[in-house]
């Protein structure tokens, strides 16, 4: 499938769709989920700030229409296995979980049925998120006993 007719699925503005006769997909995110926990590193340098890291998978539905909807289907779920493929995925930060089962879901439109067939894959990345939670400089206090004695204590940078 050349590269213009690869395209989003669900755009504002979608360009006309190629003739039935014509192979192409469009792919889209249906699901991201992210992990419950993530990791949280303070970063001391400068005035400081907090790096959150946390996992997330994608849930990415790719459509394949056209005659050759079901054989690019095969190619696609097998294909996106090849070395040089994960290579290229791990290039922009995400890495192949798994493929889902290739789905038969043929379009009626214009009174003509499209062949479609659909492939879920899944997709695992790390997003990391940088907050200014500012270095702690001087805290005071005072701390008073079951028995009344007080301690008043500080602490500068």
């Amino acid at each position: 499938i050349t590269a213009t007719l690869v395209r989003p699925k669900w755009q504002q503005r979608p360009p006309n769709r190629p003739e039935a006769s014509t192979d192409w997909c469009a792919f889209g995110i249906t699901m991201s989920t992210a992990d419950w926990s993530s990791q949280i590193t303070h970063v001391p340098t400068g005035n400081g700030s907090d790096v959150q890291t946390r996992h997330m998978t994608l849930d990415l539905l790719v459509s394949l229409y056209g005659p050759g909807a079901g054989g690019n289907a095969e190619k696609l779920r097998d294909g996106i296995l090849i070395p040089q493929n994960m290579e290229a995925l791990a290039a922009q930060g995400l890495e192949i979980l798994d493929t889902g089962p290739i789905i038969t879901a043929p379009e009626f439109i214009n009174t003509v049925w499209i062949r479609r067939k659909d492939v879920t894959l899944r997709l695992r990345r790390a997003v990391s998120r940088t907050y200014p939670v500012r270095n702690l400089l001087s805290a005071g206090g005072e701390l008073t006993t079951d028995v009344g004695n007080t301690n008043v204590w500080s602490t500068e940078n």
